[in-house]
């Protein structure tokens, strides 16, 4: 086992910029373990804050019309359309399957490539805090994953 000096010595050469990159680049790897998080909570009908999905637009009430109901039952979405019902986000599948995580400027974001274009963009473009998960689901991916990759990404490092 080392000395104390030792490990101090290998302490200083453990670089900041290095280890951000390293988590970076795990963190891509476990990208569906966020983007599931995500999913799910939009699920259960709540944004990245945990609040209810609210369109700021008052025409997406956040439920089904019968309108929509009868025009799912003609069009064969991926999912049943119910009058009353909440959003379920599933039409073509675009959506859902769009989902992707990146990093800028130091921290990972989640975005998607399925919001589509005119009234589609419009209608996500209404939401705020769509993506991203909430504190707890963070609070629980960071005790699942992220501080177990920690601690043995420091053994390594240290060669403790």
């Amino acid at each position: 086992m080392a000395n104390f000096h030792e490990l101090q010595k290998r302490a200083k050469a453990i670089k900041p910029k290095r280890v951000r990159v390293d988590l970076f680049n795990y963190i891509k790897t476990i990208e569906k373990i966020f983007i599931d998080a995500n999913i799910e909570q939009l699920e259960q009908h709540k944004n990245s804050k945990g609040n209810q999905l609210r369109n700021s637009d008052a025409s997406y009430t956040g439920f089904y019309s019968r309108t929509t109901e009868l025009y799912a039952n003609l069009s064969n979405p991926k999912a049943t359309k119910k009058a009353g019902d909440p959003y379920n986000f599933l039409w073509s599948g675009e959506f859902l399957s769009g989902f992707e995580s990146y990093i800028t400027t130091g921290k990972v974001e989640i975005g998607n490539t399925g919001t589509g274009a005119g009234k589609k963009a419009d209608f996500f473009d209404g939401y705020t805090d769509l993506f991203g998960v909430t504190m707890e689901n963070l609070a629980e991916i960071n005790k699942s994953k992220l501080l177990p990759f920690m601690q043995l990404y420091y053994r390594n490092r240290l060669k403790v």
